[in-house]
């Protein structure tokens, strides 16, 4: 048998946000041939794993949660030739609460480059909105101290009503940091498994807004005392 060569990489990916039919669309990428392509679905919550070899069986699992933080997609294509009977392609995809990688491998260079052009433009697409504030959530906890030292100077100077915006701000980032930390807002992965409901104002929602809006006016009060 002639010798053969394998193309093949680890990559990582950015957040992603996904939909019921974003996960039809995805298996499409992955399942090009029914005949050779075979795939393997898993999902994770709450301690348990549901297997099914596509979404559709496994959508139609009257169990499933809501949506989920953990999913794993093994595809892998047999092929039978004359010098060749095997794997010839391959596609791992790992979706958890704080990361995405994917690993894909090929006997065909063309088949290998295409289909990572694929994926990455396919996850590329499903950046979720807030994933500009889930890069500079490292900044939340230095942002909130340095609130706090701005309310207790004007704190020490008598400025009373000075200090009352800095300190909520303050509040705010630290909930919503710790959210973050807890993937209760700004999730890194999260995947609807069924029909999402009208978005309604929760805790989060609200903690985002009233965050923003005091963030702003504390950058309005400094930057007015900056310029008198």
């Amino acid at each position: 048998m002639s010798e053969k060569i394998e193309y093949g990489e680890l990559f990582d990916l950015n957040c992603a946000l996904l939909s019921q039919n974003d996960l039809f669309l995805l298996e499409k990428i992955l399942l090009e041939d029914p005949r050779t392509d075979r795939v393997d679905i898993k999902i994770s919550f709450g301690g348990t794993t549901v297997s099914a070899e596509s979404f559709k069986e496994l959508l139609s699992n009257p169990d499933l949660p809501a949506s989920t933080d953990k999913l794993s997609i093994n595809m892998q294509r047999w092929i039978e030739t004359e010098d060749y009977k095997g794997i010839s392609s391959g596609v791992s995809l790992s979706l958890n609460y704080n990361h995405i990688n994917c690993q894909i491998h090929s006997l065909d260079q063309t088949w290998f480059l295409g289909k990572k052009s694929q994926i990455e433009k396919f996850f590329k697409s499903k950046k979720p909105w807030y994933l500009w504030l889930n890069k500079l959530s490292f900044a939340y906890p230095a942002i909130a101290v340095a609130l706090v030292f701005y309310g207790s100077a004007m704190l020490g100077k008598k400025q009373y009503s000075h200090m009352i915006l800095p300190l909520i701000s303050s509040m705010v980032f630290i909930i919503v940091t710790a959210l973050i930390d807890k993937q209760k807002i700004f999730a890194f992965v999260r995947i609807h498994l069924q029909e999402r409901k009208k978005l309604r104002f929760g805790f989060a929602e609200w903690c985002m807004l009233i965050g923003a809006l005091s963030a702003f006016a504390t950058l309005v009060q400094v930057l007015s005392k900056l310029f008198k």
